[in-house]
């Protein structure tokens, strides 16, 4: 029956092949790298699914929507109670077969084996992130494209698909459509937020048109068009205004090698317009200056087409943004653009006098084809940003907590980045003016991403400072747990650039947060109970140790349990909290916070602090005469040492790399008392102390 079956394609995908010449494509003929394609394996009753929605979620928003979610409800935390709708369907049993799913949520990501996360398809949420970097790396040898249309009164759906070949592709391939519905309103457990009686259930699996496992052909060869349509009735309980159509190639089951994906009714994958860009669209200055990205949009059709365009801005209060078309302000309305041409446009962010990070989304919409898909382009700006808040994608609720505590602490150069945003400006090599990162990670998971940790990685060893606060965080990066997230990498990141080691998980006997009295940095800061804002039995205040390097800052409830510490390595300065901000009095975090901020920018110089100064960095001999000599614990990558007189002028500045020990010169400088510090490349003081010149 199958040798019957392929005879037959090939001979109808034979016909397929020879349209190539039609009027306009639903499809591109360039190559493309691959789209995602996430099946999530989710259920009513599971409350950790939620969590899984909101990583899914993310990764669609990361790549400007393109991604593919499905929501395949199944296994026994979809079986539905009493009174609880059935979101089940026979296609997500067979699809939780194949891979081979043994908790919830798991995802497919393209149904591709990645072997260094375990033995089957189904990966836990921790890996959907990376894995899905992944994926959207990898170039496609077919792009797909299609088109759907609605019968109201039939309820007749029809999907037409179109696949270009790029490239050979050596197996014989599948075609797989899929019916999904969003905003189907229900139950939904939630072991973060509480459970929901209204929770919008999205992406939900509904109906594989091409049936369960596709439609398989043997035309694959480089310049191949392959055509079919499917056909199906929609029931009258989906709500076709929230359906979509997804279409996929795979090889066979396996190995889904690209996709697209367009509302049920209506929707169309042929591309009207584009937007390209003449310059970076992230972009940095130290300086409060407007930017102005420049641009151009091309009209794709082969006809005159008028199109609209919107500016959507995400920036801080009194930023000012704006588009300029034919050199004067774009405040709505049509704009013409002639068969194939372009029509340049230039889109402007200005921080006005307020530091910070924004964004401006430009989108373009065609008149004629209202459901293609929407075209847009986002446009990021860094202004004047010294303090950098990063945060976790599901800790951003608690940015409040670390904003107003960066007031507080007068932090006027400080700005907001999410941890997506955050590898797009690390990726256009645009965090060059950030002196000092404050990461926000709360009680999320995974902790961190390997993308995030080598930035952050190759910002500390350019002397960036950096403060990190969470709950589990240690648990989940080195803990080993079967439950966690963290690898060999993750693990020497905390050991070796955080100088911290993971003790154990904690729970609520950590209920008191105090300060080691004897530490200068922080020994003076109020204690706080150690609270739960996350709900349920979800208090974890993780015990850890200080490595080489670091210092036991703060502990709990006066004990050897330590709680939190600060070190100096290299030339930046770290701070570590195993609890997150949102879980301390809003005193003790605030002053928290204060003494960090003056810690990493040099502010702290009491004796106290003088007493750390030669306890690290040795400087001899005192009194001085003709010579200098500085050395530390451990080589300093680079930067200054500077000599500062008794009313703050700067008499001597040497710069070093691979800093062990240095000689100064200081025969020009007259006798007296001085201010020398040890400063990296931003200025920022990792050590200072006095000496004085005796001639």
């Amino acid at each position: 029956m199958k040798i019957v079956q392929t005879m037959i394609l090939l001979m109808v995908a034979l016909l397929w092949s020879n349209t190539i010449g039609y009027s306009q494509s639903l499809v591109s003929t360039e190559p493309r790298n691959r789209t995602i394609v996430l099946e999530e394996f989710t259920g009513l009753n599971c409350g950790y699914c939620p969590d899984g929605h909101r990583i899914a979620n993310g990764i669609k928003d990361k790549y400007n929507g393109e991604p593919i979610l499905i929501n395949v409800h199944v296994g026994s935390f979809a079986n539905p109670g009493a009174g609880q709708p059935d979101y089940r369907t026979a296609f997500g049993t067979e699809l939780d077969a194949q891979a081979k799913v043994t908790g919830y949520p798991s995802a497919t990501v393209n149904r591709h084996f990645f072997l260094q996360y375990g033995t089957t398809l189904a990966l836990n949420r921790g890996y959907w992130e990376a894995t899905a970097a992944e994926i959207a790396a990898m170039p496609s040898p077919v792009n797909v494209g299609l088109r759907s249309t609605f019968d109201k009164d039939t309820r007749k759906l029809t999907v037409d698909v179109e696949a270009f070949y790029t490239a050979d592709e050596p197996f014989e391939n599948t075609i797989n459509v899929v019916l999904t519905e969003s905003d189907v309103i229900g139950y939904q457990s939630d072991y973060t937020n509480g459970s929901h009686t209204d929770y919008h259930h999205m992406h939900m699996l509904r109906y594989m048109l091409s049936g369960q496992w596709g439609e398989d052909y043997t035309t694959t060869t480089k310049g191949t068009l392959v055509k079919k349509t499917y056909t199906y009735t929609v029931p009258a309980n989906f709500n076709i205004a929230n359906c979509h159509v997804a279409a996929f190639i795979s090889e066979n089951t396996f190995e889904i090698l690209t996709g697209a994906e367009v509302p049920a009714d209506g929707g169309t994958t042929m591309v009207t317009s584009s937007i390209k860009t003449e310059s970076a669209t992230v972009v940095t200055n130290d300086k409060l200056e407007a930017h102005d990205f420049a641009a151009s949009v091309l009209n794709k059709l082969p006809a005159s087409e008028a199109y609209t365009f919107t500016a959507t801005q995400n920036t801080p209060k009194g930023w000012v943004g704006k588009i300029m078309v034919n050199n004067s302000v774009y405040t709505g309305g049509e704009v013409t653009i002639d068969a194939s041409a372009v029509k340049d446009i230039v889109v402007s962010l200005s921080p006005e006098t307020v530091p910070g990070v924004g964004s401006i989304e430009v989108t373009v919409h065609s008149k004629t084809y209202p459901l293609s898909p929407v075209v847009k382009k986002r446009f990021y700006l860094m202004s004047g940003v010294s303090d950098l808040l990063l945060s976790h994608p599901d800790a951003v609720k608690y940015d409040s907590v670390y904003t107003e505590t960066m007031v507080n602490a007068k932090l006027a150069k400080s700005g907001v980045m999410y941890r997506n945003v955050f590898e797009l400006f690390a990726d256009a090599k645009a965090l060059n003016g950030v002196k000092n990162v404050y990461y926000n990670v709360s009680w999320a998971f995974p902790g961190i991403t390997e993308p995030t940790l080598n930035t952050l990685k190759g910002m500390l060893d350019k002397g960036v400072n950096l403060f990190i606060a969470g709950q589990d965080f240690a648990w989940d990066v080195a803990s080993g747990d079967t439950n966690a997230h963290g690898n060999t990498v993750t693990k020497d990141f905390l050991n070796t650039y955080l100088m911290t080691k993971f003790i154990a998980d904690g729970n609520s006997g950590n209920s008191l947060f105090t300060a080691v009295k004897t530490t200068p940095i922080f020994g003076t800061i109020p204690n706080s109970t150690v609270t739960n804002p996350y709900g349920g039995n979800n208090l974890y205040p993780e015990q850890i140790e200080p490595m080489a390097g670091a210092t036991a800052a703060f502990s709990y409830n006066n004990s050897v349990r330590i709680g939190g510490l600060y070190g100096y390595r290299n030339g930046y300065k770290v701070v570590y909290l195993g609890v997150g901000l949102e879980q301390l009095s809003a005193n003790t975090r605030s002053q928290i916070m204060d003494r960090t901020a003056k810690w990493f920018n040099g502010e702290i110089s009491n004796v106290e602090f003088d007493d750390i100064f030669a306890a690290k960095v040795q400087v001899y001999p005192i009194p001085a005469n003709n010579q200098l000599t500085v050395t530390v614990p451990e080589t300093m990558v680079k930067g200054n040492v500077v000599l500062y007189a008794a009313n703050g002028s700067k008499v001597k500045e040497v710069s070093f790399e691979n800093l062990k020990s240095l000689d100064i010169n200081i025969e020009d400088i007259a006798s007296g008392a001085y201010r020398i510090t040890v400063e990296n490349i931003y200025g920022g003081k990792i050590a200072t102390g006095m000496v004085s010149v005796v001639r």
